[in-house]
């Protein structure tokens, strides 16, 4: 009786394991809010929102840390890093066709599917230029 006990304590640490700290992530859904213009009044070309995930480091005495990651390839394809610094990344990315004319910027609107409506420390911003790109 003892192993089966110690057998079913194995599969959920097993399971923690082998996700990692990624299994613990936070959903954040950003807004989109597209640039209206005369040509796009209703910026029809952007998608409603992307989605981010949020983890946070392991506690340190004197501050904290999170990773975090967003799942740019919803919008765009050939996606690398162009410049980064110790507070934020911009990257950079072909736009998928649908997604061409979509200039705008995205603000957090839920974390874990609860409605956000504090100061929005993630935000996109959606740029489409003579390459194609966007930057974030």
């Amino acid at each position: 009786m003892h192993l089966f006990r110690a057998m079913l304590w194995a599969i959920p640490l097993s399971l923690v394991s082998s996700l990692g700290v990624a299994a613990f992530a936070s959903t954040v859904d950003l807004e989109v809010l597209p640039l209206t213009t005369q040509s796009n009044p209703q910026g029809s070309d952007c998608p409603a929102t992307l989605r981010a995930y949020e983890t946070p480091d392991p506690y340190r005495a004197g501050g904290f840390s999170t990773q975090g990651m967003i799942q740019l390839s919803a919008i765009a394809t050939n996606i690398s890093v162009s410049q980064s610094d110790r507070f934020s990344a911009t990257w950079v990315g072909t736009i998928k066709p649908q997604y061409l004319n979509c200039i705008a910027s995205a603000g957090m609107s839920t974390v874990d599917g609860k409605s956000y409506a504090g100061r929005s420390y993630i935000r996109v911003q959606i740029l489409t230029g003579r390459r194609r790109s966007f930057w974030i």
